[in-house]
C-alpha cells in the first residue's frame, strides 16, 4: 500500500471501522482537515480505519513520495501535521482518562475499574483506534498513573492522571 495524505477541500468525511457487524465512527473531518498522515511517517501498514464522504466532497490526495518532496521544500508543513497529530492524541488521552475515571469504583487508596475491558472495547467507548488505546494505556502505566494486571486497571495517581489528560 502506498502512503497517502488526504486533504479535504470541501465537504465532510467520516473515518470509521467495522467491528462485529456494526460501524464505529472514529472522526468526522470537514473542509481544511486532513487524514492519513500517520502512514506517511511510519512503516507502510494496513489502515486501521476507512473513510467515506457524508456529502459531496472534494479531497486532494498526495502520495507519500510527493509529500516528502514537498516537505523538504516547506518544513512548516511538518509542524502543522505534528501539531494536529499531537492535538488528536491529547484528545484521545483525555477521552481514555475520563473513561477510566468514570468506570472506577473507589477502593480506598486505589481506584479500580469495575470491568475488565479489552483495548478494542475501550476504543469503541472513546471513538479511538485500538492502537491508540494501547499506546496511551502503556504511557499511563509507565508514568505510574495506572497499573494493569490481568486486564484489571487500577488508578494509582488520580491527580497525575487528570493532569496528564488536561482534566484539571
Amino acid at each position: 500500500m502506498i502512503g497517502k495524505l488526504f486533504i479535504i477541500k470541501s465537504g465532510v468525511v467520516k473515518i470509521y471501522r467495522h467491528q462485529e457487524g456494526r460501524e464505529i465512527i472514529l472522526a468526522i473531518f470537514n473542509e481544511g482537515d486532513f487524514f492519513g498522515e500517520m502512514v506517511l511517517f511510519g512503516d507502510e501498514k494496513v489502515r486501521s480505519a476507512s473513510a467515506n464522504t457524508l456529502e459531496k466532497s472534494t479531497v486532494y490526495i498526495i502520495k507519500k513520495e510527493h509529500f516528502l518532496k514537498l516537505l523538504n521544500r516547506n518544513p512548516a508543513i511538518f509542524m502543522k501535521i505534528l501539531n494536529t497529530a499531537l492535538e488528536r492524541l491529547r484528545k484521545a488521552n483525555e477521552l481514555i482518562a475520563n473513561l477510566l475515571i468514570r468506570l472506577t469504583e473507589d477502593q480506598g487508596e486505589d481506584r479500580v475499574v469495575g470491568l475488565k475491558l479489552t483495548h478494542n472495547q475501550m476504543a469503541d467507548m472513546t471513538a479511538t483506534a485500538r492502537e491508540t488505546v494501547t499506546k496511551i494505556l502503556s504511557d499511563m502505566q509507565n508514568r505510574g498513573y495506572i497499573r494493569i494486571v490481568n486486564r484489571q486497571i487500577s488508578i494509582h495517581d488520580l491527580e497525575g492522571l487528570k493532569s496528564s489528560a488536561g482534566l484539571e
